[in-house]
Parts: C-alpha cells; sequence; structure tokens
C-alpha cells in the first residue's frame, strides 16, 4: 500500500469494496457478522509507533447494512494521522484526515462478547473509535 497519499490510495479501492476483497487484501477487518481479522497487524502498527518506526495500516469496516467504511492509520517516524473514508454511505468522495495524538484502548464486556475498542485522540481532545475487536463467548444456555 502506498502511503505517501492515504486519501488518494482510499479513493482507488472500489466503490464495491467488499469483505472477501478486504480479507484477502489482508485488511485489519470487522465484518458485518462482528468478526474480526488481523487485529494483530493493528496492535503491530501500535508498537511501531512507540518504537518510533513508520508503518501503515488499512482498517476495514462493515456495519450491518453493508458498505464498507475504510480508512488508514499513517506514522511516518514524526506525525500520526488517521483518514477516514465514508463515501460508501454518503454517495461523495467524504475522506477525513485527523492528526492523532494517540490510540488506547478499552475493554468491553456483556453476557456475549468481549469487546477491545480501539480509540484515537486528536491534538484538540476529541476522541473516535478507530476499531473494534470482538471476542464471543461459547455459552451453553
Amino acid at each position: 500500500m502506498n502511503c505517501s497519499n492515504p486519501k488518494e490510495f482510499l479513493m482507488s479501492l472500489p466503490t464495491d469494496y467488499t469483505v472477501d476483497m478486504a480479507y484477502k487484501n489482508n485488511d485489519v477487518l470487522l465484518t458485518p457478522e462482528s468478526r474480526s481479522y488481523n487485529t494483530a497487524k493493528l496492535n503491530n502498527f501500535i508498537t511501531n509507533v512507540q518504537r518510533e518506526i513508520p508503518d501503515c495500516i488499512l482498517i476495514t469496516t462493515f456495519g450491518i447494512d453493508g458498505p464498507a467504511t475504510t480508512s488508514v492509520l499513517n506514522y511516518d517516524g514524526n506525525s500520526l494521522t488517521f483518514t477516514y473514508d465514508n463515501s460508501r454511505y454518503s454517495g461523495t468522495h467524504d475522506i477525513r484526515s485527523f492528526l492523532v495524538k494517540r490510540i488506547y484502548t478499552k475493554l468491553s464486556t456483556n453476557e456475549f462478547s468481549t469487546n477491545l475498542i480501539y480509540y484515537a485522540e486528536t491534538y484538540d481532545g476529541y476522541n473516535f473509535q478507530i476499531f473494534r475487536d470482538v471476542t464471543f463467548h461459547n455459552k451453553s444456555y
């Protein structure tokens, strides 16, 4: 993936970017069924940022209503950016970039699953979710 221009890269992805495409592309992926894949890539990215090693990853999430939301986390050795493409919902090139101060996680548990939620905090104090790693509990009823 070319990380020099995340907006351009995100615009180059097909409008009908599917779960299968994202899986084959090795994206950090959350499917419509709340199955997460390649979360280790996200954790490795965070480690690389802490070690000041440039890195870049593609995150793709699907809601229950279908279209993909794609985003790029990019660390160039100096600054960390999160570029988010919501155009498959809006029908326009709704791509935004944020300069990120830090990435952090919160754990949420209910009777069905445990969710490790990844957040980005901007320098102006804005916090937003960037990914959710879901582990389902196997309970017999």
